[in-house]
């Protein structure tokens, strides 16, 4: 979202795909054609949007009675990467447009749970096969199965928390500190809304590592702030029979079957000034009230 040319390189993606998706006859050399035309009549009134994934997760929330103006995060642990963002939330005043999200700062790490569960069997010595559908095993349960120590679980464990945690604590520290990001928000005294999303999101070591980057948070504030988790189940009103647990990877899906226009508007960081606010002027009493 922040370069051009790869949002039109997913446009392009988008646009071959949907035309190919048309054909029986699929071939390396058909889709090399496709791929190279820029003349293609997809048949769509309008051209494919492209949103950065975690504005499609919150899309439900934007909508909700519960959606507040102001500083917002969103912590998406996937199978292969941890993705961080800081994002404003600017509700318009007419309510007949979009949302606008300026997004303040981003990361994307490889620290999903592919990788924690590499850390776990590389470390212990066994052999490097596992499903990365399945949700990871809390320590205790992997050291039954495996008949290893459980402090040795839980002590590799604690390492990659502790990077998750710097990661996401980084992505904090900028917003917290930049003028391009929203150091004077309010969400820093009364606390941070923040999403965690992603198949990843109810693992014990993930919890922690939130955990530790609260705490360091709290300590370069010198002050008590605190994450305020926002819940969202997209899937109650779709449908009761749906698992709980996966209902935070419906979120993408059914925020992507809205509009691009109709999610939000999106700012990219490049595009933000800096904030400023200026102080309110003292009035002097006898200005208000005169000398009486």
């Amino acid at each position: 979202h922040e370069n051009p040319l790869v949002v039109e390189r997913f446009r392009h993606v988008a646009r071959t795909a949907w035309w190919l998706a048309g054909r029986d006859d699929l071939d390396a050399a058909i889709i090399r054609t496709a791929w190279d035309r820029r003349d293609l009549d997809t048949g769509l009134e309008t051209e494919p949007g492209v949103v950065p994934e975690f504005v499609a997760q919150i899309a439900g929330y934007l909508r909700s009675p519960q959606v507040n103006d102001g500083l917002h995060a969103l912590v998406d642990v996937g199978a292969a990467t941890l993705d961080v963002a800081t994002f404003n939330v600017v509700l318009p005043r007419d309510g007949n447009s979009a949302p606008r999200i300026p997004i303040f700062f981003s990361a994307v790490k490889p620290l999903g749970t592919h990788f924690l569960s590499h850390r776990r069997h590389a470390n212990l010595g066994l052999e490097l096969v596992w499903d990365d559908a399945t949700p990871i095993e809390a320590a205790a349960e992997f050291a039954r199965r495996h008949g290893k120590d459980p402090e040795a679980i839980d002590g590799i464990d604690a390492v990659f928390a502790r990077e998750v945690a710097h990661c996401i604590a980084g992505v904090m520290d900028g917003t917290r500190t930049s003028t391009r990001g929203d150091p004077r928000s309010s969400a820093w005294r009364e606390g941070l809304p923040i999403f965690v999303t992603g198949g990843g999101a109810a693992c014990d070591v993930y919890r922690r590592a939130l955990r530790e980057s609260e705490a360091a948070v709290k300590v370069r504030l010198e002050q008590s702030t605190r994450f305020r988790f926002v819940e969202m189940d997209p899937a109650r009103a779709t449908s009761a029979d749906v698992d709980p647990t996966a209902a935070t990877r419906l979120t993408v899906a059914i925020g992507l079957t809205e509009d691009t226009e109709d999610i939000a508007r999106i700012v990219p960081h490049r595009d933000i000034e800096p904030i400023t606010r200026s102080a309110r002027e003292r009035v002097d009493h006898t200005e208000l009230y005169g000398d009486r």
